[in-house]
This record gives C-alpha cells, structure tokens and sequence, in this order.
C-alpha cells in the first residue's frame, strides 16, 4: 500500500472509532470498504482530514456498514463448514431464567432492538435474553450497567439499592421441546475472535455473527454463550421463530420474595449449609456485590 493510502486508510479508522464511539474498530474490518459507501458528510470528513468536522454524521450509519463487512468475512467462514459448527441443547422440559421489570403476566418477550450483545445489529431479528442459572441472570442484569465493571480488585464492588429487587420479576421458563443453539463459545479459534466474544463492550462481533447466521439460513432456536462477568452456567439469546413457542412460563416472582435452590449455585461453605437462599444473599455472597438501603 502506497503512503498515500496509508493515510488515508488511517484517518478513516480514527474517524470511525470517534464517530461510533467504538475504539475496539481494527483496519481489517474497514480496509476493504470503498470510501463511497460511507454516509457523504463522513466522505468529506476525510477528504478535508478536518478531524473536527463531523457535521450531521449519524454513528449508526458508520457502526452498521462496518458490522456489515464483518458479517461477510464471518460468513464466508462459516458457509463451507456449516457442518463443524458447535451446538449447544437444552433437552425438553428443561428450565432457564429471566429478570425483567415487575408487573408483567410472562417472563417471554422477544424485542428486535440492536443495542444487546447477541441482537441484529439492523434489528431484523427478535432476541429475548435468558440464563441457565439465576445467579448468573442477576450478574448480566447488574454488572453490565456497573461503572467500575473490568476494572480490577481496587474498585469499589457492585451496589444494587434494595428497590432493585422490588421492582424486578425472576422467571422460571420451562422448554416446550428439545433447543438448539449455536454454540458461540467455542468459536473463537475459527474466526480468530479470542477474547472479543466475551468482552464487556465488543458488541459489533457477536452482533455480526446473528446477521451472518440468518444469512446463511441455517435453523436454530439462537445462540448460547458464556457470560463476560460471572460464568456459572450458559447464557441464552433466543431467537423468536415460527415454531413459538419454545417455552412457557411456570413461576413469575418478585426478586425480593425469590428463593435459590443452592444446587443452583457454584458450591461454597455458605451455600453448602443451606438448601436455599434469597437472591439478596445471591447478590452478596455469590456475586461479591452490596445491597444498600434504598433513599
């Protein structure tokens, strides 16, 4: 590559990174873009080199052309060995978890947004998130919004106000018929993904690999993975399909009043001494976290 393009090349990947807000973007995923499929503003951005011209560019207009290019390299992966990809089952009759704000008649609710880790990065697929254990429900729930997430035994544990638990459902989900998931976590040998499947904020990669298994039409009921902050059981992200429903909701209960079945949890001599607990002492001698008294 000729200097010249170098530059270039460079100034775009650092205007991508500043526009998404994503500073994980590597010049794999844009090398092979064509300057003329950006939004035009971001054209002239790097035409002027004027790094603090942004105009009127639209982050998701950049962010969705880059998980785009990224959903085509993952499928030219996966498309000759469909055949060697892991999956996961959760037989029939099998339970799973979820935690959802309080108030609603079910636990199931498929949404087609494009913000979480396993949604489609445009929205054309409807996800519902669910977990094989509840402490493991509760981490996603609480760590994922913590401010001192991954940042090391000096920062502060996480705090959780005691309303936390008014104001949120745990549902125990039953599986109508036997599941089957793409397998994420062991992919990332196959497309040289170590470390970013599971990280606390690289969305784009595991958001391009739902697009690029809709592409290639294969059936599975979604994708299981394991959790970034705390890995005691499978996570779940269920694809909403014509054969729902996959599950049916057998108890719907309040946080505060939920009970934990301790052979649920990782053993410990606290657990081991209990047949169960709340999901308060889930909070605090599992998850390491604090529960504080709400204002």
């Amino acid at each position: 590559m000729v200097k010249k393009e170098q530059e270039e090349l460079d100034f775009v990947l650092k205007l991508a990174k500043k526009v998404t807000g994503e500073y994980d973007i590597k010049q794999s995923e844009i090398e092979n873009i064509p300057l003329s499929n950006f939004p035009k503003q971001f054209q002239n951005t790097v035409k002027s080199r004027d790094y603090d011209d942004l105009g009127d560019i639209e982050p998701d207009d950049v962010r969705n052309l880059i998980v785009d290019n990224t959903t085509q390299a993952i499928k030219a992966k996966l498309e000759p060995v469909t055949d060697d990809v892991s999956y996961k089952f959760v037989l029939d009759a099998s339970k799973i978890y979820r935690i959802q704000g309080a108030g609603h008649p079910s636990a199931i609710y498929y949404s087609d947004g494009s913000d979480g880790r396993y949604n489609h990065h445009r929205g054309k697929a409807k996800i519902m998130y669910a977990a094989e254990k509840p402490d493991t429900c509760l981490a996603e729930l609480t760590e994922r919004v913590d401010k001192n997430k991954g940042e090391g035994p000096h920062a502060e544990q996480t705090t959780v106000s005691s309303d936390f638990f008014e104001v949120h459902d745990i549902g125990e989900l039953q599986c109508k018929r036997q599941l089957k998931f793409v397998d994420v976590s062991v992919m990332g040998a196959r497309l040289k993904l170590s470390g970013d499947l599971i990280d606390t904020h690289n969305y784009p990669n595991t958001q391009a690999i739902v697009a690029a298994w809709g592409e290639l039409g294969s059936t599975c009921y979604g994708f299981a993975y394991a959790g970034a902050h705390y890995q005691n059981g499978t996570l779940f992200a269920l694809k909403e399909t014509p054969e729902n429903p996959q599950l049916e909701t057998i108890k719907l209960t309040k946080l505060s009043q939920y009970q934990v079945d301790t052979s649920e949890l990782p053993p410990s001599k606290f657990t081991s001494e209990r047949s169960e607990i709340s999901m308060f002492d889930v909070m605090e001698r599992s998850l390491g976290g604090k529960v504080i008294p709400s204002n």
